[in-house]
């Protein structure tokens, strides 16, 4: 009885993993993995720091652009845009500051023309020094829907949809995949908030799940037929 409970224990654990090797991740979600991969890489962004972004993610014929906006309390000119092009699987990345001197952006001065790294770091711990920064007659620039013209309206689940506890497991393998969030801050995210089912305009049927902690939120919509990971949205800010 012993050997069976540990068994089971260990299945339980790796199961997420083995989901993660094996989700399914629709074609927008393929590039914007591709994109987190190369901004860590070039520019020492972390899923905290992408977290002050919003992706949008357009499909091309060879491959795919991501552009990353920064969210709108956020001076937008100083953090600047980055943007990942796709083409057969081969990825290049851009910043609108790239022109800049490496000086700038490799400090800690915010009143630098530009923000790097280290400054988005400063202003995700402390929102009060972002507040100081930031002039009284700060206009906030608002930015389009993610999803575009694309809209969702709640419906309720049938016998043909996955089962919310199986949706669960694949918006974790999907975090793992996009993200490559360590298994054990998976576990720490927060997993009772009840999913909710909508129905797209383009005819899909998608459960969207809220997971989070104190400093970030995921909002991951699943194929609720194909179990296919549809979209990630990540969400970090304002903390401190």
């Amino acid at each position: 009885m012993k050997r069976m409970l540990i068994l089971l224990l260990v299945f339980m654990l790796t199961f997420p993993v083995v989901l993660a090797e094996e989700v399914v991740l629709s074609p927008q979600m393929k590039a914007e993995r591709i994109a987190v991969s190369v901004l860590k890489e070039k520019y020492g962004l972390t899923n905290d720091l992408l977290g002050l972004f919003v992706a949008y993610v357009t499909m091309t014929e060879d491959g795919a652009a991501v552009l990353y906006l920064p969210h709108a309390y956020l001076p937008t000119q100083i953090v600047g845009e980055y943007e990942v092009q796709i083409d057969d699987g081969q990825a290049t990345v851009s910043w609108t500051h790239d022109d800049q001197e490496p000086m700038f952006w490799q400090s800690d001065m915010l009143d630098s023309p530009c923000w790097g790294a280290r400054q988005l770091n400063m202003v995700r711990l402390s929102y009060e020094m972002l507040m100081d920064f930031l002039p009284e007659d700060y206009e906030p620039i608002e930015l389009p829907e993610k999803h575009g013209e694309m809209t969702f309206e709640w419906i309720e689940p049938t016998a043909e949809d996955l089962p919310a506890e199986e949706v669960m497991a694949l918006a974790d393998a999907g975090i793992k995949a996009v993200y490559n969030l360590p298994q054990e801050e998976i576990r720490l995210l927060d997993h009772t908030h009840e999913p909710d089912l909508l129905q797209a305009s383009d005819g899909q049927r998608l459960w969207r799940l809220y997971l989070g902690d104190p400093e970030r939120s995921f909002i991951v919509m699943v194929n609720a037929v194909t179990g296919e990971v549809f979209d990630i949205t990540l969400t970090t800010g304002g903390v401190g």
